[in-house]
């Protein structure tokens, strides 16, 4: 709050979640004294690319915030066969696309290495 009054009662006053959309808000209203902060979560399951808004409200103030979904979080992961694999990767072409071979180390599996790599793209 940089503002020079209190902000009383802070809320989520509405939300524009979309059909497949989940907006769990904060528990609130929250008290924010004039140039306090505070930290409150809220969840979204976007369920696609469809940004959400909500608007917050407390005393006189009202802001309307605009979320986005961060690009990794946008990634599921999927088992399919072999050949549905190919079909999905022939219908790709030309995105950016690397390909490699890979010698495991020991100790190291084929579902350990599918578990790093899904874990670095923030595959959820």
């Amino acid at each position: 709050n940089k503002n020079s009054y209190p902000l009383t009662g802070l809320r989520v006053a509405s939300n524009t979640a979309a059909s497949g959309q989940h907006f769990v808000e904060f528990a609130g209203p929250i008290d924010v004294p004039s140039e306090g902060d505070c930290t409150a979560d809220v969840h979204v399951d976007f369920d696609g690319r469809v940004p959400i808004k909500f608007e917050l409200v407390a005393s006189e103030w009202r802001e309307t915030l605009k979320l986005a979904p961060p690009a990794g979080e946008l990634l599921t992961a999927v088992t399919q066969s072999e050949a549905d694999f190919d079909d999905t990767a022939g219908r790709l072409g030309g995105m950016h696309e690397n390909q490699t071979t890979v010698t495991l180390g020991e100790g190291v599996s084929p579902a350990t290495l599918a578990q790093r790599v899904g874990d670095a793209a923030n595959v959820s």
